[in-house]
C-alpha cells in the first residue's frame, strides 16, 4: 500500500538501514510503521504484525496511541484505555490483557467496530459497573457521550443527548463529583469547547460555561475547574 510509504520526520534516507554483513536486508521506518526488505529494496513487506487466522498479531513493534487511561477507583484490576484509531478498550487484570469496548452504532467508518477515537473516559467512584465515555469514528465524525452500567460491554452502551448540542464536534474532559450522590453522580464534560454539567448520573445537561475553547474539566467539593488552548 503506497498510502503507508511515507516519510517520516527524518525525511527519507535517514530511514533507510542496513546490515553491511546482510546488504540485501534494508529495513525502512517513516512516521507509522517499519517495513523490510530481503532483496535490495525491489519488495517490501510490514514488519509490525503478522496474520493469524482471521486476525493480526503484534511483531512487537506498535504503532499504539493512548488518549486516555483511567483506573477504576472501586476495582483495582479494573482499567479502561481510550485509543486513537483503536477506540476504548478495557483491561480486567490490571492490564495483563484487554478487550474492545467499540460498537458499530458508534464507530463511524471503521468496518464493524474494529477502530475509533476514544478521547475520555471516565469511571464512577464506587459503582464497579458504571463507566462514561466519549465514543466515534474518524475524528471528524460526530462524537458521542455514552454510559455504561456494564463496565462498558459492546452491547450496554446508552447515548447520552439531552441538553447537549446537537452535533457534537468535540468532546472531551470527562469529570465526576467523589462526593456526589451515588446514583446521581455529577459528572462535566466539554462539548464543542463550551462546559455542560449533569446532576442526574449524565441523563441530561446543561451548559454553565461558555468557554468557547476548553479541552479538560476537574470537579471538587469547592469547585469545577476548567481549561485548555483558551488557558
Amino acid at each position: 500500500n503506497t498510502w503507508g510509504l511515507g516519510t517520516s520526520f527524518q525525511g527519507y534516507m535517514q530511514t533507510l538501514i542496513s546490515n553491511p554483513s546482510q546488504p540485501d536486508t534494508v529495513l525502512w521506518v517513516d512516521s507509522q510503521f517499519v517495513y523490510a526488505s530481503k532483496d535490495g529494496g525491489r519488495t517490501w513487506r510490514d514488519t509490525v504484525s503478522q496474520r493469524v487466522g482471521d486476525a493480526w498479531k503484534s511483531r512487537g513493534i506498535d504503532n499504539a496511541v493512548p488518549a486516555v487511561i483511567t483506573a477504576s477507583p472501586a476495582d483495582e484490576n479494573l482499567i479502561y484505555a481510550g485509543y486513537f484509531d483503536m477506540g476504548l478498550w478495557r483491561s480486567d487484570d490490571g492490564g495483563a490483557s484487554w478487550r474492545s469496548l467499540n460498537k458499530p452504532e458508534f464507530s463511524g467508518g471503521w468496518q464493524d467496530a474494529v477502530g475509533g477515537n476514544t478521547l475520555t473516559v471516565v469511571a464512577d467512584p464506587t459503582r464497579a459497573d458504571v463507566v462514561w465515555a466519549q465514543l466515534a469514528g474518524n475524528l471528524e465524525e460526530e462524537k458521542f457521550l455514552v454510559r455504561s452500567t456494564e463496565r462498558g460491554e459492546p452491547g450496554s452502551w446508552q447515548k447520552l443527548t439531552e441538553g447537549l448540542p446537537e452535533a457534537i464536534e468535540m468532546l472531551s474532559g470527562l469529570s465526576v463529583l467523589a462526593s456526589s450522590p451515588v446514583t446521581n453522580r455529577t459528572l462535566y464534560v466539554v462539548a464543542n469547547h463550551d462546559v455542560y454539567q449533569s446532576t442526574n448520573d449524565g441523563s441530561s445537561w446543561r451548559k454553565v460555561f461558555d468557554c468557547a475553547g476548553c479541552h479538560l474539566t476537574f470537579a471538587s467539593d469547592d469547585a469545577v475547574y476548567a481549561g485548555g488552548g483558551a488557558g
